[in-house]
């Protein structure tokens, strides 16, 4: 799996939250960025995917502790950990 591509599609792969660009600008200064493209209107934010007897979730709401530290990202996370250990 690569994350230089949208994960819609993969198999097994379950989107469950998507980003919509149109909604900000981003300001791209980090030099590695400054000339490239947005992802474009397919964006996923957070997903999960079952691999044999395993389970992985990837998010990636927030930069910093501050975009998480409330209601809606404890939540989010208390609810990636309890599906990833299967309960």
């Amino acid at each position: 799996m690569s994350f230089n591509r949208s994960v819609t599609g993969l198999a097994g792969v379950e989107v469950l939250l998507r980003l919509d660009e149109k909604s900000y600008t981003p300001i791209r200064k980090h030099p590695l960025y400054v000339d490239k493209k947005p992802m474009g209107d397919d964006h996923p934010i957070c997903w999960r995917r079952k691999v044999a007897k395993g389970r992985y979730f990837f998010t990636g709401l927030g930069h910093d502790v501050r975009s998480i530290d409330n209601e809606f990202g404890r939540g989010h996370l208390v609810a990636a950990i309890r599906w990833t250990a299967g309960k």
